[in-house]
């Protein structure tokens, strides 16, 4: 998959957190009270989340060496068990809160999230993609931070809304980035590296 289906993909799945935080009434909702709108939602921001590692990985957008590869890499082990949350949510409800899986895959969700910071921390310092752009990745990886700072300033109902507009106006951003940063033809070394 190209990176400018990527960032479609990414730009696609970017506003699926908020249309939950609206569906939950912005309130903190415990794993059993998930509903299947809301589990289908976390999905697709997952399919999205994931898309967007995929691209930036592609882009080299966290540097060439092994260290930038393998930060870039880490997320990509962890979302999909994000995303095996939700799929459980819909057809396993039994497993809620009780299995290991589920425990697991309830705990890759902040892991990936702080995953996704050390992305964006790489990807400002690699500077691998152009001006503004870099600091993009950034701006998503700053969600959990910035989720956790509000709540602890302003409490959980102000943390409740600016984490879900937070996270969709970033990925939105980095979702258009992407496309914008996607060779219209790709050249053999593009392709080859790709």
């Amino acid at each position: 998959m190209n990176v400018r289906t990527l960032g479609f993909i990414t730009f696609a799945g970017a506003p699926a957190m908020l249309v939950v935080g609206f569906l939950e009434g912005f309130q903190r909702t415990l794993n059993t009270d998930t509903t299947l709108a809301s589990a289908t939602g976390y999905l697709v921001f997952a399919v999205g989340w994931l898309a967007s590692v995929l691209a930036l990985r592609a882009l080299y957008a966290t540097g060439r060496s092994p260290a930038g590869r393998i930060m870039v890499s880490l997320p990509l082990l962890t979302i999909p068990l994000a995303a095996m949350q939700s799929v459980l949510d819909m057809f396993f409800p039994q497993l809620i809160d009780r299995h290991f899986l589920y425990i697991v895959t309830d705990i890759a969700w902040p892991l990936s999230m702080v995953l996704s910071f050390g992305v964006g921390i790489a990807a400002l310092f690699a500077r691998e993609l152009p001006g503004w752009k870099r600091a993009v990745p950034l701006l998503c990886g700053a969600g959990l931070p910035t989720g956790i700072l509000t709540h602890l300033l302003l409490g959980e109902q102000a943390a409740g809304v600016i984490f879900p507009v937070q996270v969709a106006l970033s990925w939105t951003l980095l979702g258009l980035v992407l496309v914008s940063l996607a060779p219209r033809h790709a050249t053999p070394q593009f392709r080859a590296a790709h």
